[in-house]
């Protein structure tokens, strides 16, 4: 981890502001060509306080969001990856987990949005990520399946 301090002891704006702050570092190291050790660290650190947060905050689901979006981070970075397929159809899952416990419309558009972008990531793994659309098919009018056949798979 990044900092001494136990995610335990955080509390939500404490936690949100860290997170920020890495997630942050993690986009401003990669455009400005940062040494890649470095930023996989930070994204690392990121998702993990994200994942640990999110352990012991079940019932926020803003953690989960949170974890979703640093999973997706994450996978940007490892592109073409089976480390990125497996971030993206994590961040897909988290998004979709919560959109199933709670069907808001704000929900069901960030699972909307972060399949399509995990798509658009995995352009060359789309058919292993193609299970992880159905998930969403409720939330989608069925859709979800076949969104990325639609894409060209």
């Amino acid at each position: 981890m990044v900092i001494d301090t136990a995610p335990e002891t955080l509390d939500y704006a404490q936690a949100f502001g860290l997170l920020g702050a890495l997630t942050a570092m993690v986009d401003d190291l990669a455009r400005a060509g940062g040494l890649q050790e470095t930023i996989q660290h930070y994204s690392d650190s990121a998702v993990e306080l994200a994942r640990r947060l999110a352990e012991l905050h079940p019932d926020e689901p803003d953690y989960r969001q949170a974890l979703a979006g640093n999973l997706l981070q994450r996978a940007r970075l490892n592109a073409g990856t089976p480390r990125a397929t497996e971030d993206a159809q994590a961040a897909v899952s988290a998004v979709a987990s919560l959109a199933q416990e709670k069907a808001l419309p704000s929900r069901v558009d960030e699972a909307r949005s972060l399949a399509q972008q995990a798509a658009e990531l995995l352009e060359a793994s789309r058919a292993e990520f193609a299970d992880e659309f159905s998930i969403l098919s409720p939330f989608l009018g069925g859709s979800a399946a076949r969104r990325p056949a639609a894409a060209g798979v």
